[in-house]
């Protein structure tokens, strides 16, 4: 065997890469969609640049990063607080060397606080309804724009909704009991403001019956009987009905749920 002694030398990198940030300008007024860029170089290569922005003494948040030159980055800045922001960028090297240059920026993005505009077109204020209706509003909003338009009678059912125009859905009252109700129109604008109408309505869906012959026990096993001790009656109007193995008939209307008669439906 021989052996000799040899001694290795690499190079370590300890070069940071130098950055440059080229928009927006230091001191410059953003607003809306905003894209910053920068241009970045190193003495061997570029990994990546981080772009991040820091409001007063809170954390930075960075944005985004690019691996790529142009180095770029766009956001939508209309979620953030208007004011003065810290803008830094930072390169980092593939050995983990880093720069940064901060600039400063100020935005300044309209406050959309204007409910948007609607009106209902149908039906008719004063209408008589049944059954599934078309309901339809007009509705804009000059700043944000509308997002959703929502229709619905409160307290009485979940809405339908239309997030385009023609700003218009399908709405079921035939569960609704028959009645005048107030029909809102609710719209909302991408900033979070809600516009309302309203109209009136009178509900006048179609009187059915419904009818079920069984021994007592089983109306009352479905709820359409009560027993006070031996004896058995219909559910809400109390007619008496008999003993548990009688056979009877009773009867629902459906503008009047929950309230059964003994016999059979009215002709």
């Amino acid at each position: 065997t021989d052996s000799i002694t040899v001694s290795i030398e690499n190079d370590i990198d300890t070069v940071p890469p130098s950055v440059l940030i080229t928009s927006p300008a230091d001191g410059a007024t953003v607003s809306g969609y905003v894209t910053a860029t920068a241009q970045a170089s190193d003495n061997v290569a570029v990994e990546r640049v981080v772009f991040a922005m820091q409001y007063l003494f809170m954390p930075p948040e960075t944005l985004c990063q690019d691996f790529i030159a142009p180095y770029t980055c766009q956001g939508d800045t209309t979620a953030y607080p208007n004011g003065t922001y810290t803008l830094t960028v930072t390169a980092y090297d593939i050995a983990g060397n880093s720069s940064s240059q901060s600039i400063s920026v100020t935005l300044d993005n309209e406050v959309d606080l204007e409910a948007p505009y609607v009106e209902i077109t149908e039906p008719l204020d004063g209408a008589q309804v049944s059954g599934t209706i078309t309901v339809c509003a007009d509705a804009y909003d000059q700043d944000s724009g509308v997002d959703v338009v929502y229709f619905y009678i409160p307290d009485v059912m979940y809405p339908c909704w239309a997030q385009e125009e023609p700003y218009c859905c399908e709405l079921d009252v035939s569960a609704v009991p028959g009645g005048e109700y107030e029909l809102v129109a609710e719209a909302h604008d991408v900033a979070g403001n809600v516009g309302t109408d309203s109209i009136t309505v009178t509900v006048g869906n179609p009187v059915s019956c419904q009818q079920w012959t069984a021994k007592n026990s089983e109306h009352l096993s479905a709820a359409r009987a009560y027993r006070s001790w031996f004896t058995y009656y219909a559910a809400g109007s109390g007619d008496r009905l008999g003993s548990s193995s009688t056979t009877t008939t009773v009867y629902e209307m459906s503008d009047n749920p929950g309230f059964f008669r003994k016999g059979t439906c009215p002709q």
